[in-house]
């Protein structure tokens, strides 16, 4: 097995993670490394009031807290089984949200986000399928989330809101307890036994469920294109001065535009990132001292990584695209309720990324991952990752198709996004084909988010290419679009 000697990758030791703590435990505790507290900035700010929290206020938020949401939710005893404290946190980030997940984690619970980007039937299934019994929310999304927790038999009492404190409440969210509500119920509490609360030492406590569906909010790629988009807006503010560093995760930046944005702003560092939620999810950041247009950076201490080839055989030179494989204290133990894509992902204490990549070595000595490809079907629409199958199961579902098959195609402002190759239903004729791509089109922004939508198209087609298997080849639709594309534009050169 070859492996590049990834470690102190940084230019300092490598980090020793303890695995008998808390989350909160290690970022607050001066034992286990972390700067001074005394001498240390408050960590948490709201950038829309202006209120912060020093470290002791923290602290004293998470401990009330769990004492209110226990008194709430009867989590006095520790469960049996974990999965019966699951809680969602549906709900845009502030300076209560760490706090809120600390204060489930002191109860045994399992935070499960959700992107807030989601249909409220698309929150459904997942609050159904974490079997979740608590959810935090916000003003902003507490119409959908109350939709959903319709469906998932949440009572209202157990929807609790996420807001800036002094906030007045609305109508619809007077009905519903804020996160000050319970800290108050917390503070008049009783401490909590040890008995009550997670035992911070058991390496085996699931801290989150996560469902690989990628980030809230824009990623960097786009926030760049409307950078470019709008630069007379851009130039009233003195973003020069004002931006140091910038890093780049959930899609990769084009050079184009990175070219672009570094002729605009040149004192800009532009730092590129990568990872995957099995992953934990950061697996590799670009250092300061050492950027290189095009890495995803190089892995964070703790992180082994193997190319493998197709045919599963390690890949002594680096240079020669294969798929990634990781290793690290961070990887997740597996998929919910589905053993078999655990075993085809996870083997051997290996994570299958289906990403494919390259291992270069910089003048510096680091090594930096680029990736080139990805194995996986999945798509990713502004960062987030969509399932072909999820959409092609829901575009069968309108009565004009008989075969579905959804590809990403590039996309300048989403990086990727879905394109459905359709075979219609006899009844249909050539002339009805404009009007039938809209009305499937308009199915999928009915029920589906936004970043679902079939921006990429509808192509009709008189049969799919198939597999020796019979399955539908989306290799082959995928290579033939990316081809088709290729020549159009040689075409207008």
């Amino acid at each position: 097995m070859a492996t590049p000697p990834f470690g102190s990758a940084f230019g300092q030791s490598p980090v020793e993670v303890p695995d008998s703590c808390s989350i909160e435990d290690f970022i607050f505790d001066e034992k286990y490394g972390r700067h001074c507290i005394q001498k240390s900035l408050s960590p948490f700010t709201c950038g829309i009031t202006g209120k912060s929290r020093t470290i002791s206020e923290v602290r004293h938020f998470v401990s009330d807290l769990a004492k209110g949401l226990a008194k709430r939710l009867g989590w006095v005893v520790p469960p049996e089984n974990q999965w019966e404290r699951v809680a969602s946190m549906f709900s845009q980030n502030s300076i209560d949200t760490l706090p809120v997940i600390w204060a489930v984690h002191r109860l045994c619970g399992v935070i499960s986000p959700i992107n807030t980007a989601l249909s409220a039937t698309e929150l459904a299934e997942q609050l159904l399928r974490s079997k979740s019994k608590v959810v935090f929310t916000s003003r902003s999304f507490l119409q959908t989330a109350i939709k959903a927790c319709r469906v998932a038999k949440i009572p209202d009492s157990n929807v609790m809101l996420i807001a800036p404190a002094g906030a007045a409440k609305t109508d619809m969210s007077n009905h519903f307890d804020s996160i000050e509500d319970i800290l108050n119920a917390g503070r008049n509490a009783q401490s909590l036994t040890s008995e009550s609360l997670m035992d911070r030492g058991n390496q085996n406590h699931i801290a989150f469920l996560c469902f690989s569906s990628g980030t809230t909010g824009l990623p960097v790629p786009t926030i760049m294109v409307n950078i470019l988009s709008n630069l007379d807006l851009v130039e009233k503010y003195d973003l020069m001065s004002s931006t140091a560093d910038i890093y780049i995760g959930a899609a990769p930046l084009g050079p184009e535009i990175l070219n672009k944005v570094e002729e605009l702003f040149p004192n800009w560092k532009i730092l590129q990132g990568y990872g995957l939620t099995e992953a934990g999810p950061v697996v590799s950041l670009t250092p300061k001292n050492d950027i290189w247009i095009g890495s995803s950076g190089i892995p964070l201490d703790g992180v082994q990584c193997r190319l493998i080839s197709e045919d599963g055989q390690d890949i002594d030179d680096w240079s020669r695209p294969g798929e990634l494989l990781l290793k690290s204290p961070a990887l997740a133990l597996g998929y919910l309720e589905n053993e078999q894509a655990t075993q085809q992902t996870f083997i051997d204490g290996w994570l299958h990324t289906g990403d494919v990549a390259v291992i270069k070595q910089s003048r510096r000595g680091n090594y930096h991952i680029f990736i080139v490809d990805r194995l996986k079907d999945l798509l990713k629409v502004k960062g987030i990752q969509v399932s072909p199958t999820e959409l092609e199961a829901h575009i069968l579902l309108h009565p004009g198709v008989a075969e579905a098959v959804v590809i990403g195609v590039e996309d300048a402002r989403y990086g990727e996004v879905p394109m459905a190759f359709v075979v219609p239903t006899v009844t249909n004729t050539p002339g009805s084909l404009p009007s039938l791509a809209s009305s499937i089109k308009l199915h999928v922004e009915k029920h589906k988010a936004n970043y679902k939508w079939l921006r990429g198209g509808v192509t009709f087609l008189d049969t799919l290419p198939k597999t020796s298997s019979g399955k539908a080849n989306r290799r082959a639709l995928r290579d033939g679009e990316r081809n088709r594309s290729k020549n159009a534009s040689s075409s207008h050169l």
